[in-house]
Parts: C-alpha cells; sequence; structure tokens
C-alpha cells in the first residue's frame, strides 16, 4: 500500500470525546466503588462477629478489707478444688482412641485440639493453652485427662497462673466440662 491510498484521519476529530460514552464511563465508575465499599463492608461485618463470639475480659480486683466484708456467705462456702463455671459454647467430638471414648471439646480451645499420652495421663495441646503467658510456660504441658480405672478427672498445674488467673480458669473449666463429657 502506499500512502495515496490509506485514508485520511483528521487528527482534531479523533481527539474529541464521544459524548455517548459518558454514561457507560459513569456507570463503570459507579461499579467499581460499589465493589470496594461491599469489600469494607464485609469486612467491619467479619471482624465484628468474630469480637462478639470472643469472650470479653474480665477485670480483677485487688482484695482488700471492704471486699471481704461485701463478700456473698455461699461464695465462702465454695470449693477450692471445684472447677470454675465457664460458658462451653460449641463443641465437636474428641475422639480418644486408646481409650476408646469420646469427649465433647469446646470450640474455645481454638481449632488444632492435639494430645498425647505420658502413662495414663492424656496431656492437651491447644491454641488456648499455648496462650498463657510466658511466665505459666511450664503449665502448657500440664492440662489434659487423667484416667483412673474407669473414671476420669481433669489433670492440671498445681498452682494458679499468677500472670493470667482468667485464662487458667477458663481452661481449668473448659477441661473438666470435656471430662463430664467422656462417653
Amino acid at each position: 500500500m502506499t500512502t495515496k491510498q490509506l485514508p485520511e484521519v483528521d487528527g482534531s476529530a479523533s481527539r474529541k470525546r464521544n459524548p455517548h460514552m459518558i454514561p457507560w464511563i459513569v456507570t463503570g465508575l459507579i461499579v467499581i466503588v460499589a465493589l470496594v465499599a461491599s469489600m469494607v463492608i464485609v469486612n467491619i461485618v467479619r471482624a465484628s462477629s468474630s469480637d462478639a463470639e470472643a469472650p470479653a475480659p474480665t477485670q480483677t480486683q485487688n482484695p482488700s478489707a471492704s471486699a471481704d466484708a461485701d463478700q456473698d456467705p455461699a461464695e465462702e462456702t465454695e470449693d477450692p478444688d471445684a472447677p470454675p463455671p465457664v460458658e462451653v459454647g460449641n463443641t465437636f467430638e474428641l475422639p480418644i482412641q486408646n481409650w476408646g471414648v469420646t469427649a465433647q471439646v469446646s470450640s474455645k480451645f481454638g481449632n488444632q485440639v492435639r494430645y498425647t499420652f505420658e502413662g495414663d495421663n492424656l496431656i492437651l495441646n491447644s491454641e488456648v493453652i499455648d496462650s498463657l503467658p510466658d511466665s505459666c510456660a511450664a503449665m502448657r504441658q500440664q492440662w489434659g485427662i487423667q484416667k483412673d480405672g474407669d473414671s476420669y478427672s481433669v489433670l492440671k498445674p498445681a498452682e494458679r497462673c499468677a500472670d493470667a488467673p482468667e485464662l487458667y480458669d477458663e481452661i481449668w473449666g473448659l477441661t473438666a466440662a470435656a471430662v463430664d463429657s467422656i462417653q
């Protein structure tokens, strides 16, 4: 082809915007903004729902003389060896094949609940147990279930974790609930 055969294009005409394309451009921009806004909303909803499921930390008060006078007499007679009451929430089955039983374990233990055996003791390992502070790191391997014949009991550290007493009580209560559910 020679240059004489090519059609001539007016440069100024091609640079003008076509007014018929403006609605499509506006529509495209609206779609992009709507997609971004929906992703932000979904992330906010997910974050708020996971916050609602997480247990709120409880505040502890330092003991004082006035607090002792205000205590209910029923609280004074509580058994210190009894597990604290906890909200177990959703549970899942944890088969313990070596013992031929199944326990209902709270999902608050985390997504991966593992166990090992040391003699007649089942040692639990989970995300919530691993979240004990470093000052209580030795306690991470002391939670579980103790088997004595046909009965089961909570295996727990002898002393309470001073840096995380609420977490200690939560683990104790959840472990006790699992022991009570063994079939």
